[in-house]
C-alpha cells in the first residue's frame, strides 16, 4: 500500500483502508476453528475478507470522495490470506495486543511515505504548493513508490543493524 500512495490522502485513505479490512477480517476469523484443514480455513479467511471488501470500499470511497481506492483495495483484501503467515501474525491469545503490533507501525510508514513523496514529487502538502521545486517528480508513479519504499526499508534496515553492533561492542 505504501507503493500505491503518493500523497497524503492516499496514504490516509489506504491505511484506512489496510487497517479497517485487517481488523475486522482478523476479528472473524478468529472464530474459525484451527483444528480445521488449512485449505478450508484459507477459503473461509478468503470469504471473510471478500464479505469485509465491500462495506470497506463504499466507507473508503464515502470518507475519501476525491481518493477512494480504485483496484489498491481487494489487492489487500486478497493479500491478507494468501499468506501461511496469518496465524503466526495474529495468534489468538493477545489478538488486539499482537494485531495493532503489527499494524501500526505499516500505517506509520504509509503515511511518512505519502507525505515524503507529495512533498518531493510535486511539492505539495495535502494538497497545498510548498515553495519549492519538485526535485523528483517520479515518486508519484508506483515504480517510484517501490524504489522509495527500497531506500526506505533499506536505511531503517540499516540504522538497526548499527544499533545491534554498538549494543554488542558495548
Amino acid at each position: 500500500i505504501a507503493v500505491f500512495s503518493a500523497s497524503v490522502g492516499q496514504a490516509l485513505a489506504m491505511s484506512f483502508a489496510f487497517f479497517s479490512m485487517t481488523f475486522c477480517s482478523v476479528l472473524l476469523s478468529a472464530l474459525i476453528p484451527r483444528r480445521l484443514p488449512y485449505s478450508l480455513r484459507i477459503v473461509l479467511y478468503s470469504v471473510i475478507g471478500s464479505l469485509v471488501y465491500m462495506p470497506t470500499a463504499i466507507l473508503t470511497a464515502w470518507l475519501f470522495p476525491d481518493i477512494g481506492g480504485g483496484i489498491h483495495i481487494p489487492l489487500l483484501s486478497t493479500a491478507l490470506y494468501l499468506t501461511a503467515a496469518h496465524d503466526r501474525i495474529f495468534p489468538r491469545k493477545g489478538l488486539l495486543k499482537s494485531m495493532f503490533r503489527n499494524m501500526i507501525p505499516v500505517i506509520c510508514a504509509v503515511i511518512l511515505s505519502g507525505i515524503v513523496r507529495e512533498a518531493l514529487g510535486c511539492a505539495t502538502f495535502a494538497g497545498r504548493p510548498l515553495r519549492f521545486t519538485p526535485p523528483l517528480p517520479m515518486l508519484q508513479h508506483p515504480a517510484g513508490g517501490l524504489i522509495f519504499l527500497i531506500l526506505m526499508l533499506t536505511v531503517i534496515q540499516e540504522f538497526g543493524r548499527g544499533e545491534k553492533q554498538y549494543a554488542d561492542r558495548c
